[in-house]
């Protein structure tokens, strides 16, 4: 009679469970919902005036104007004579592909210049 009871006690908890589950699930879901053609229906196209004709090139010309005063000087690391050294010795190197193993060979091709 004890696992009777035990059985019937684990049934009720899972179906407590699945039924608190169930209306937390069932809360989240709107009653209403409405068709979104409805709402546009009564819609017709806006019929706007042309004020003038729309021209970009005065915009244009004084923002390419003001961009030089935005443009930033970035310090040049090219006259260095403490990097020059290494510049060089990386500048000198040939570059080699190194794949790793089990990796699909790279077809070599001609350098297009």
């Amino acid at each position: 009679m004890k696992i009777e009871t035990k059985k019937m006690w684990w049934f009720t908890l899972g179906l407590m469970a699945g039924l608190s589950s169930l209306t937390v699930a069932m809360g989240s879901v709107p009653k209403n919902i409405t068709d979104d053609t409805a709402l546009y229906q009564g819609l017709s196209e806006i019929q706007a005036q042309k004020t003038r004709d729309l021209n970009f090139d005065g915009d244009i010309a004084r923002l390419t104007s003001l961009e030089s005063r935005y443009r930033e000087r970035l310090p040049s690391l090219y006259g260095r004579d403490r990097l020059q050294g290494p510049m060089k010795r990386i500048q000198g190197q040939r570059y080699q592909y190194r794949a790793r193993p089990g990796a699909a060979p790279v077809k070599k091709t001609r350098a297009s210049r």
